[in-house]
């Protein structure tokens, strides 16, 4: 599916034109959610967040298009229990109403697509009542005739913000990935996607298409792009294993300064068998985010 269609389907007038930088990739946190479904029931299941990179704040994300999943990532994808008796595409969507139905699942666990909307600056984005106002799916993204379960088709067409002069995909802060893909420190970009399963999968090698301007009126550019896979980090100076060096690091080194590091074990950095000026200038070197 060409992104020409969704603008004759939508109020997007804007002229197509290669990509130049700004817009810079795709990229996924990692982690595992446990929440409260109706019945008070408990799921527990694997999510995999998406985002679109930036390096320009000006930048306004406005659509996913030409999104196909790799074979790893054509699972049973979870969706709460407030979800309609017989599924249709619109399962992606946002589609938090509040209420009765605004329960733990729906707001952390499930399955959605959308253009930003979500709240910034925070490493795992909650679906709140309202996130998806003027959000739209391409009619072949799922199979509408599905009664029992529903996953993106493999070639599944995309989505993308009805209503730009909204701005929803504004670029902003968002979550980086950590050791391991779990969330951890900030970076720039917009939130699009979140896919959920109960157990282990990967949607790396999934490939899609973004379209971004810097707001109304203003050129359309677009890039195509395949999610990575999940890196394991290489980060000894962040002895507190959150995904950053930063102060919390610093006072384990100086909390084990002139000592032999066995009372804190990883805080003899260069393992001459001493924690002094050398572990430290490790933790001052790799000062910020792991990469």
């Amino acid at each position: 599916m060409k992104y020409d269609h969704l603008l004759s389907s939508s109020a997007l007038l804007f002229l197509v034109a290669s990509a130049s930088a700004d817009v810079t990739g795709v990229y996924t946190t990692r982690y595992t959610d446990s929440s409260t479904d109706q019945g008070q029931s408990v799921q527990t299941t694997t999510v995999i967040d998406v985002y679109v990179s930036s390096d320009d704040d000006a930048d306004t994300v406005l659509g996913v298009f030409n999104f196909s999943l790799a074979p790893d990532a054509q699972v049973i994808y979870f969706q709460s229990a407030s979800e309609p008796a017989f599924p249709t595409n619109t399962w992606w969507l946002p589609k938090n109403p509040g209420g009765i139905f605004d329960l733990e699942s729906v707001r952390r666990s499930d399955s959605f697509v959308t253009i930003g909307g979500v709240e910034q600056n925070v490493l795992r984005p909650e679906q709140a009542p309202g996130v998806g106002a003027g959000q739209r799916l391409d009619d072949d993204f799922a199979n509408p005739f599905d009664t029992f379960f529903i996953y993106p088709q493999p070639n599944s067409g995309g989505w993308w913000n009805n209503t730009p002069e909204t701005l929803a995909g504004q670029v902003g802060p968002v979550a980086l990935a950590g050791p391991n893909g779990e969330p951890s420190g900030f970076g720039r970009g917009v939130f699009v996607g979140r896919f959920s399963y109960y157990g282990d999968f990967s949607i790396e090698g999934t490939t899609l298409e973004v379209a971004w301007n810097q707001g109304p009126g203003t050129e359309q550019q677009q890039a195509a792009f395949t999610i990575p896979p999940v890196v394991s980090v290489s980060c000894p100076a962040d002895l507190s294993g959150d995904g950053v060096v930063d102060a919390v690091d610093l006072s384990r080194i100086l909390a084990a300064w002139n000592t032999d590091g066995s009372n804190d074990p990883g805080t003899d950095l260069d393992e001459d068998g001493i924690v002094g000026p050398l572990d430290l200038a490790v933790v001052l070197a790799r000062w910020g985010l792991c990469s």
